[in-house]
């Protein structure tokens, strides 16, 4: 991926115009790195390196400037006390650490996977009444104007659909995709890409 970013520019495309993505922050600075060790630190400065969270990120403040809305925060402990909270308002119980782990797994899965509210309710979970808190975890969120890391994904690709001139703005800035093991995109990364 570093040589073929070195041969893109090599060939008059502007690293500006390039954007690489990857899962992990330490991948992106990694790869950010291999690229100044061969074609040198300048370069590797005008180009982007991001994760898919990090541009939905960069898509969701782009949106805020234009429209002058404050984005939802991304909520981080936050989130998993909201899953303890939807888990015990709709099943009664206090949630384990396993029962914690699967549930936020869950919701990850359904939140990637672009699941419809039927799709969810079909979903073979071991999360007793899943759908549920599904939809009282996403309220919670509401609720406190904050959205989690699958929701920035999910925004910023209603963005991109919804709002032609955002999309416009991000396709002329980024005329070049690199993106480091497509082939294990989650299908709204997929999408995004």
């Amino acid at each position: 991926l570093v040589s073929r970013i070195g041969y893109l520019i090599a060939q008059g495309v502007p690293p500006e115009n390039i954007l690489t993505m990857t899962y992990t922050v330490s991948a992106a600075r990694d790869m950010s790195r291999r690229f100044a060790s061969f074609f040198g630190q300048t370069l590797a400065d005008r180009l982007e390196f991001r994760t898919i969270n990090g541009i939905s990120q960069k898509v969701l403040q782009y949106f805020a400037y234009r429209t002058g809305k404050t984005p939802f925060q991304v909520a981080d402990k936050e989130a998993s006390a909201a899953v303890k909270q939807s888990f015990l308002e709709v099943t009664g119980k206090y949630a384990t650490e396993n029962d914690i782990k699967e549930t936020q797994l869950d919701i990850t899965y359904a939140k990637n996977m672009r699941l419809t509210p039927e799709k969810i309710r079909d979903m073979d979970t071991d999360v007793e009444k899943f759908p549920e808190i599904f939809r009282t975890y996403n309220a919670k969120l509401r609720q406190m104007q904050m959205i989690d890391y699958d929701d920035q994904m999910i925004y910023a690709l209603r963005i991109l659909e919804q709002y032609p001139e955002v999309l416009a703005h991000f396709r002329e800035q980024y005329r070049y995709f690199c993106v480091d093991e497509a082939q294990d995109t989650s299908k709204i990364q997929h999408d995004m890409i």
